[in-house]
């Protein structure tokens, strides 16, 4: 497996919006497609391919706080969501946040999430609240970052 950057509209972006769709989106009955991704253009967007198959993607945006960036959305392929996809491409996305000298990852998980990224030492910061563009409750998470070097 490989894990690389995506570039803002490329194909490889066009593959991560149909993924993030068919796993986030449509299952609540909505569609990214009628979302304005248009902020995207400055997000790192990194995603874990099995030769040119997209099996999972994460999207971090920068935040007011210049030490840490944002996970906006970290996304594996249902069929395969147990295949340790998502803990390798977290564990990138972390690397990637360190390299650009970032020392803390914040997200918004869903409720259902949340056990998934405390096993990786991400904690709560809040009580559960609802987005009112995805209409599930959330929980505002963060972890520090350490360096292994």
């Amino acid at each position: 497996m490989l894990i690389k950057e995506i570039k803002y509209g490329s194909k490889e972006y066009q593959q991560a919006l149909v993924l993030r769709n068919k796993v986030m989106r449509l299952p609540l009955g909505l569609n990214i497609y009628d979302e304005d991704l248009s902020e995207e253009k400055d997000d790192y967007i990194l995603g874990a391919f099995e030769d040119k198959q997209l099996l999972g993607v994460g999207v971090l945006s920068q935040t007011e706080d210049e030490n840490s960036l944002k996970l906006d959305c970290l996304c594996v392929a249902k069929e395969i969501q147990s295949k340790h996809i998502g803990r390798k491409l977290l564990y990138a996305i972390e690397e990637y946040t360190l390299s650009l000298g970032k020392n803390s990852i914040v997200l918004e998980a869903r409720v259902t999430a949340e056990p998934f990224y405390r096993k990786f030492n991400y904690t709560s910061l809040v009580q559960k609240f609802m987005k009112t563009y995805v209409p599930v409750e959330h929980i505002l998470m963060e972890k520090q970052l350490v360096n292994s070097c």
